[in-house]
């Protein structure tokens, strides 16, 4: 309910988290969040980024599982903890297609291989980077 904006939204699922992406991105764009435009990349220049990428352990903790990248009809399919959907807003910069406000970059090095990710949330959740791994 956003009784301010005179919003009141429902969401329907037919499972427990069904309907959160749908509700989050709601939530972003009723709030303000910006979401950024897709563009249109090559199937070529996603699949470069395609792979796996190594997470280094929290500190006493045990390491975590590698983050997969997949190219997937104009955007890259990403596994953490669940599988989210990254659209391009440039060659480097991608968004979640449910939650726009949480974003992904890739760096490359002098040659221009692609050596790390970085996906940064919106929300409080800590900023991930991850090495990829050959």
């Amino acid at each position: 309910m956003y009784p301010t904006l005179g919003y009141t939204v429902v969401v329907l699922g037919n499972y427990d988290d069904a309907a959160d992406g749908v509700g989050d991105r709601l939530r972003w764009v009723l709030t303000g969040g910006n979401v950024p435009e897709a563009m249109r990349l090559a199937q070529s220049s996603l699949q470069v980024l395609s792979g796996r990428y190594a997470v280094p352990p929290p500190p006493g903790l045990r390491p975590l599982p590698p983050i997969q990248v997949v190219a997937d009809d104009g955007g890259l399919l990403i596994t953490t903890r669940v599988r989210r959907r990254f659209l391009p807003s440039s060659p480097d910069e991608f968004f979640d297609e449910s939650y726009p406000g949480d974003r992904l970059h890739f760096d490359k090095d002098a040659t221009g291989h692609v050596i790390s990710l970085t996906l940064r949330p919106a929300g409080p959740e800590p900023v991930m980077t991850a090495t990829k791994v050959p």
